[in-house]
């Protein structure tokens, strides 16, 4: 797999971008920077023009719809802009396996922003139509980087959206065989479909499964069903796999052993063969 590229919203990698002229740097973010997985940094308020320090800006229900408007001035509103711009993001995301954006931010918040006017939160403008645009890309606000098992499971579902672009025949053994069962009294209504289709219908029911936290009785399963392709290696993965479920080795350690026992065989399994990156981030 190609090198992992991870939109950020900017001052959460320590840039002063913010409109006080301050950055936001989240500690996680700062110390994986050199790890071989790009952060690409986007502030979308300095992409459209804004300066820094600049005016804030908040959000407003008005005439039914939610805008971006300066605080200082409502007549200077920014709304169109910020869409406009996630236009021209296009070309820029097709290469982005997942997006973390800054919690509570008019531009980048995801639900987490308050409306003035309305009762509830909603996500920034600019996060909104990222998030429209490319409903199957992982999104979060860094609040999930503060939590080890939120954490793991949002580059659990970076690596596996990654991995499903990149090669979708040969994507999540050990997923898609319940997304086969889950599916399979209607595989025949899907025979007609094209591949991008199929690609959505099948990513739209393996991500359910993804975000779900990770049991340890699944992932047993899981690890013992693709081992049975491999018997001559069957008894001791077996055995390391005791150890994971009872405590004895983390899961790293476990991936790295069943990857060493697997080599000769060629296996190919995508959540068995882990790349260093993503190790590196779920250590």
């Amino acid at each position: 797999m190609k090198q992992l590229k991870i939109a950020v919203s900017q001052c959460l990698l320590g840039d002063e971008v913010r409109y006080d002229g301050r950055s936001k740097p989240h500690p996680f973010l700062v110390s994986q920077s050199t790890h071989g997985v790009k952060f690409v940094p986007i502030c979308p308020e300095v992409e459209i023009g804004l300066g820094v320090p600049r005016k804030p800006m908040a959000l407003v229900y008005q005439d039914q719809s939610i805008r971006a408007r300066q605080i200082e001035d409502p007549s200077q509103d920014y709304t169109q802009r910020l869409l406009d711009l996630a236009v021209q993001k296009e070309s820029q995301m097709s290469d982005i396996a997942g997006y973390l954006f800054k919690a509570r931010s008019p531009s980048c918040g995801v639900e987490s922003t308050d409306v003035t006017g309305w009762n509830k939160k909603s996500s920034g403008i600019f996060a909104a139509d990222i998030i429209r645009r490319y409903p199957q890309m992982p999104v979060a606000d860094e609040s999930v980087l503060d939590d080890e098992n939120l954490r793991d499971q949002f580059f659990e579902n970076i690596f596996c959206y990654a991995a499903f672009n990149a090669t979708p025949a040969e994507f999540l053994k050990d997923y898609a065989l319940r997304w086969i069962m889950r599916t399979g009294n209607s595989i025949n209504d899907l025979s007609h479909k094209k591949l991008p289709q199929l690609q959505v219908i099948y990513f739209d029911s393996l991500n359910p499964l993804i975000a779900r936290a990770k049991r340890v009785l699944n992932l047993y399963r899981a690890l013992k069903n693709n081992l049975q392709l491999f018997a001559c290696c069957f008894g001791e993965a077996s055995h390391l796999i005791h150890r994971y479920c009872v405590g004895d080795i983390s899961f790293v350690h476990l991936e790295q052993e069943i990857s060493h026992l697997l080599a000769e065989k060629s296996a190919t399994n995508y959540r068995i063969n882990i790349s260093p990156d993503e190790r590196m981030l779920r250590l």
